[in-house]
């Protein structure tokens, strides 16, 4: 019997965003911060076994990390510069399967969207499957799903991005849509390795 994969959501947050200083503990609705709001979104994944909020060492963040426990949610704390570096070990400290990678000022992220594309990522062979570089859904839901394996593969680690889909996309991948059941209107873009 195969082993169920381990899927966790790691959302990348920091205090010190250059053009919106504190955004993710700003207030959203019911009292409670953007990032405070979209955990409890994230949480509703029928999927999603863990979430992990991958911050940074500064001071600055000990906020985040105070509202992660008082949350009960796991922290990792990384480099502010090397973003993939940080996203990276956060799930190797929690050895995920499938990492879902999620910005932390998309307080609207649809859990029901994220269990969609999960969905879609078990039931192929994709290596890769993203909305963020063909949009297709609304802005607040971006999320990225792969497997730790295929990115740590040194030739796909830019440490100066968070997401090397143009070299992926150009070099490597074909991509393929599959309309969302739910709403014709939207679809999720696919992204299939052909190595």
């Amino acid at each position: 019997m195969k082993k169920k994969p381990k899927i966790v959501a790691s959302i990348e947050a920091r205090m010190t965003s250059s053009r919106l200083p504190g955004k993710v503990l700003l207030p959203a609705i019911r009292g409670m911060s953007m990032i405070e709001l979209m955990i409890d979104r994230v949480k509703q994944s029928k999927y999603i076994d863990e979430i992990v909020v991958a911050t940074t060492t500064n001071d600055t963040d000990n906020p985040i990390i105070e509202l992660c426990i008082k949350k009960g949610v796991k922290f990792y704390r990384g480099s502010e510069d090397d973003v993939l570096g940080r996203v990276l070990q956060a799930h190797k400290s929690l050895q995920s399967d499938i990492i879902v990678e999620l910005t932390g000022d998309c307080p609207l992220v649809d859990p029901e969207i994220i269990d969609g594309i999960i969905n879609e990522y078990l039931e192929n062979n994709f290596d890769y499957v993203s909305n963020s570089h063909v949009r297709s859904l609304l802005d607040v839901s971006e999320p990225c799903f792969y497997n730790q394996d295929w990115y740590l593969k040194e030739k796909f680690i830019d440490k100066q991005l968070e997401s090397n889909w143009y070299l992926i996309r150009k070099y490597v991948f074909q991509e393929t849509r599959a309309k969302n059941p739910e709403d014709i209107n939207n679809c999720f873009t696919f992204t299939a390795a052909i190595l």
